[in-house]
């Protein structure tokens, strides 16, 4: 069962960031949210966020998602593809990502995402 919640909070997340919707991002982060990113380093949560609205996803996917669950916690990891822009910068490829999330308060937020291009 958390394993469908997980996978549903993720595609949220997906298309908040595709929305780049600040106020929507901001309840789906942890507090201790951070970004861990080639070319970039660690992004902090408030940084994240401020960066959003000149982070321009064109198209994303998907594939090969694996959740694992351990109790509250999940951890998902996927391959990603996108066409995008950051700060009109190409930002486009292949990835490969790990996203933690733990549930709080009966909603499931992500507290950290490592993404490697491949």
């Amino acid at each position: 069962m958390y394993e469908t919640e997980v996978r549903a909070a993720a595609v949220a997340w997906a298309e908040v960031i595709q929305r780049r919707d600040v106020a929507a991002a901001d309840r789906i982060l942890g507090a201790e949210y951070a970004l861990m990113a080639p070319a970039i380093g660690e992004l902090p949560r408030a940084k994240w966020l401020e960066n959003l609205p000149d982070y321009v996803v064109h198209s994303y996917e998907f594939t090969d998602v694996k959740v694992q669950v351990y109790g509250e916690t999940a951890v998902m990891r996927s391959h990603y593809n996108q066409t995008a822009t950051v700060f009109g910068k190409d930002r486009s490829g292949a990835m490969l990502v790990t996203d933690v999330w733990v549930k709080r308060d009966g909603r499931w937020q992500v507290v950290a995402r490592h993404t490697s291009f491949l």
